[in-house]
């Protein structure tokens, strides 16, 4: 994860053939007991996907290694995408009001 001048945190992933992809964290969120970060896709071609709705999103487990340190990691159950993606909305929903 890097860190630009805006203050935004910038997350690069690598696929694995190598193809790296820039991901503009939005905001950590909890489910059950976990914390999630939402992250939104920096690509043009997968920024501009969806224009009503914005850019491509992926959720990522954030959990905290023995060092202190922040961890990402995949989620493979789509109930739980689902579930937090739901909460994500909410509390942005909440927020603009």
């Amino acid at each position: 994860m890097a860190k630009n001048n805006d203050r935004e945190e910038t997350f690069v992933l690598t696929d694995d053939n190598g193809e790296e992809t820039y991901y503009r964290y939005l905001k950590t969120v909890e489910y059950k007991g976990k914390k999630y970060a939402v992250l939104e896709s920096q690509n043009d071609e997968d920024y501009f996907d969806d224009e009503e709705e914005g850019g491509v999103c992926i959720i990522l487990q954030v959990k905290t290694n023995k060092k202190g340190e922040k961890e990402y990691y995949g989620v493979g159950d789509e109930a739980i995408l689902d579930a937090v993606f739901d909460i994500f909305l909410a509390e942005v929903e909440k927020e603009e009001k």
